[in-house]
């Protein structure tokens, strides 16, 4: 399965019982992010760490 096929991640969710809600996914490369994106998971494109800290305290996860 490649990186951008949604089915590989809805693979992933039903072997470990996860709800997409309940995911992050972080990529550098768009295509990636809306494989993610279209099937319900929490999505942040990587540009650098200091955005994607940011980005990632917007959603509530805060990293110290």
């Amino acid at each position: 399965m490649l990186k951008s096929d949604p089915q590989l991640y809805k693979m992933i969710l039903g072997k470990e019982g996860l709800e997409p809600s309940e995911c992050l996914f972080i990529d550098d490369m768009e295509r990636f992010n809306l494989a993610t994106k279209s099937l319900g998971l929490k999505t942040i494109q990587f540009e650098n760490v200091e955005k994607l800290l940011i980005q990632m305290k917007k959603i509530g996860i805060e990293i110290e």
